[in-house]
C-alpha cells in the first residue's frame, strides 16, 4: 500500500498538517478539530529487536563463561 500518497491526501484537508497556524486557530474557535499524521515504523521493529537480542544473548553468555572460568573481567583495569 502506497502510503505516501494516502498521506499527501490527508495533509491536504483542512485542519491537517499542511494546515497554518491561523487556519488552525480559525477551526480551533469554530469548534472544529485539528489533527496530525502520526506514522509508526513497526515493520522494521521486529528484525531490529531479533538484531537487539542476539547481541545480548551473545554478551550474557560470554559474561557467564568468564564466571564459570573465574574470570571477573576486572583483570584490564
Amino acid at each position: 500500500m502506497a502510503l505516501s500518497v494516502l498521506d499527501e491526501h490527508i495533509a491536504r484537508g483542512p485542519g491537517g498538517p499542511a494546515s497554518t497556524f491561523n487556519d488552525r486557530q480559525k477551526r480551533r474557535r469554530r469548534g472544529l478539530p485539528n489533527y496530525q499524521l502520526i506514522r509508526y515504523a513497526d515493520d522494521c521493529a521486529y528484525p531490529l529487536l531479533r538484531r537487539i537480542n542476539r547481541m545480548l544473548v551473545g554478551w550474557a553468555c560470554q559474561k557467564y563463561n568468564d564466571y564459570a572460568a573465574g574470570r571477573s573481567g576486572r583483570e584490564n583495569y
